[in-house]
């Protein structure tokens, strides 16, 4: 469930957090074939340039997973995704100072699917198809994929300091971010991300000298 807005916030802020609280709980019960241990989470993080971020995950909410974004900043507030019925209008609202809405601000329509799908396709079915298309635009052409192996990493490893922190009751967990994956191993491994015995496997049977 957190992977995605892992991404999201560290997209959006272009930047990757340094300490990571979280916390999950049970608040119904939510029928799911993916056990994430829980049906709501809380995370809370900080950046190096002092943003304070927090990543509000749901799966009881009406739309049935809440994908609403804030980012609140000295000249406004961009506010993207608040609930308007599902499928619905997706509305990306930019707030002035004043309180009043900017002018490029835009709304945007799901996708009205027939017969049987996914509840979450209808919001990003044409995100996906793009993706797609530009994925396999990229493999045809030989080009780089727009998204990197590195950035992949950058939201698992925030992902996992999420998690850890939960089990541990909230415990705030230290995160830094390397370009060499070695120094990045190594400062999980510090950190209490990676397990010793666990990075003793993959460094012997799995990936040696390539982690």
């Amino acid at each position: 469930m957190g992977i995605h807005v892992a991404d999201e916030a560290i997209f959006l802020l272009d930047e990757f957090p340094n300490e990571v609280r979280a916390s999950v709980h049970d608040t119904r019960s939510y029928s799911s074939p993916i056990d994430e241990g829980g049906d709501t989470a809380f995370v809370t993080f900080t950046t190096p340039s002092g943003v304070l971020g927090r990543l509000d995950l749901s799966r009881t909410h009406s739309s049935g997973y809440n994908n609403e974004t804030y980012v609140i900043g000295t000249k406004g507030t961009i506010h993207t995704g608040r609930f308007a019925g599902y499928p619905g209008p997706v509305h990306v609202e930019i707030w002035q100072p004043d309180g009043k809405l900017h002018p490029e601000s835009k709304t945007f329509e799901m996708t009205y699917l027939k017969g049987k799908y996914p509840e979450f396709l209808p919001r990003f079915d044409i995100a996906y198809r793009r993706a797609h298309q530009q994925f396999r635009e990229d493999i045809e052409s030989g080009a780089a994929f727009a998204v990197t192996q590195n950035e992949v990493l950058d939201a698992q490893v925030f992902a996992e300091a999420a998690h850890r922190s939960a089990q541990q009751g909230g415990r705030r967990y230290r995160l830094q971010r390397f370009d060499d994956l070695s120094e990045y191993r190594a400062s999980c491994i510090s950190n209490g991300l990676i397990d010793r015995d666990c990075h003793q496997y993959v460094a012997e049977n799995v990936l040696p000298n390539k982690f």
